[in-house]
């Protein structure tokens, strides 16, 4: 979100039945959270509460009337308003969620709390009526990682009459994630080579499917959703039969939908199957695309290869990726040595340099100067 709050005309003529005075007093101070709620909307104006005080504001967006949301107090004067929170939990994680808890009378749990700090990576705004939706639907669908992404994006933007069909998304399409889709259509593609006989379709598989690192034929790097379409095709239209044959257009399929509904809140999840010598390894990334308020692209990256028990994480920004590894065990010398060699790699093949050796706390840090005019941002 990019909304911008500009204070119209002051407190004291809003509300001339009570003797008011400066608005500002009636504030908390700096960096402290208030709750804001817009109660009618005239024209470009809207009239809000903050903190139960009637102010009349403007929005370059429209946010749900009478939906109370929370809001981090930037500045005072002029008072300025954040809905973005992601830079304030990574400064004072456990005091930050449960301040949001107090204001917006949400019981101070685990779980709710493992929820609000997915929404504020997500950069959407708390809304406290969202909130409850998704801690509902959680409860009966169990999701993680970026099918909860996907939701919290689908809770936000899509209204409380449009639950059941949410609900119903994620019982049939996202029955299986993401991840499991493509580790299981990796193994159909390699039983459908050990199986099949077809010479077109054997082809059309390696040359399309399988990113060779002697050929570093690099359209096995791209957006397989079409190939793949082309491939069941040509299967259904020559009447081929057998498990293999089943399963690679299964799960080719699932594969296509989850990856045309991902597309649509700028999510692009997708893996990458390497021949070396006689096998085969798999590779699973997803990007997510930020927009920045000085326009400049940058990406969310998660990186995750299928032979090496580590996980990559950080930002990607004109050819440099600052992150963090996950890896279980620090003290392996050969697991470093390998993760030193994926980065020279990666550096060589695509000319993407990487500072992976910082913390979590660190990676926040890196994002707050991607982002220096901040977004979320409101202005009153």
């Amino acid at each position: 979100m990019k909304n911008t709050l500009k204070n119209m005309i002051d407190f004291e003529s809003l509300t001339r039945v009570r003797n008011s005075v400066n608005a500002e007093i009636f504030l908390p101070e700096k960096n402290n959270l208030v709750s804001l709620i817009p109660l009618e909307y005239f024209g470009h104006s809207v009239k809000v509460l903050i903190d139960g005080k009637i102010f009349v504001a403007e929005f370059d967006e429209k946010i749900p009337l009478k939906a109370e949301l929370v809001a981090f107090i930037v500045e005072k004067s002029p008072v300025t308003l954040s809905l973005n929170l992601t830079q304030l939990l990574s400064k004072n994680k456990n005091y930050l969620l449960e301040q949001i808890c107090e204001k917006l009378k949400i019981p101070n749990t685990d779980r709710n709390k493992d929820l609000l700090v997915k929404i504020i990576q997500e950069e959407k705004p708390i809304i406290k009526s969202k909130f409850l939706q998704l801690e509902i639907i959680t409860q009966k669908i169990k999701t993680k990682d970026l099918e909860l992404s996907l939701l919290i994006n689908l809770i936000w933007k899509y209204s409380e009459k449009d639950i059941p069909l949410i609900v119903d998304l994620y019982e049939n399409l996202f029955s299986i994630s993401f991840s499991s889709t493509c580790k299981y259509l990796f193994n159909s593609i390699k039983n459908l080579i050990l199986n099949q006989e077809d010479v077109y379709l054997l082809n059309e598989v390696n040359a399309n499917l399988i990113y060779d690192t002697k050929r570093e034929n690099t359209i096995a790097l791209q957006n397989k959703s079409e190939i793949l379409f082309n491939l069941i095709k040509y299967l259904n239209d020559g009447d081929y039969s057998s498990k293999e044959v089943d399963e690679f257009i299964k799960f080719s399929s699932i594969y296509i939908l989850q990856k045309s509904v991902f597309k649509d809140y700028d999510y692009y999840p997708d893996f990458v199957v390497i021949k070396r010598g006689n096998g085969f390894s798999f590779i699973k990334y997803n990007f997510k695309k930020l927009y920045l308020s000085n326009g400049m692209p940058s990406y969310k990256l998660e990186f995750e290869h299928g032979e090496i028990p580590a996980k990559i994480k950080g930002f990607l920004r004109n050819n440099f990726l600052i992150g963090s590894i996950d890896i279980e065990n620090y003290e392996n010398n050969l697991l470093l040595k390998e993760i030193d060699e994926l980065k020279n790699d990666i550096n060589k093949r695509w000319q993407i340099n990487m500072e992976l050796n910082i913390t979590e706390d660190q990676i926040y840090s890196a994002e707050k100067s991607f982002q220096k005019n901040g977004i979320n941002k409101l202005v009153s």
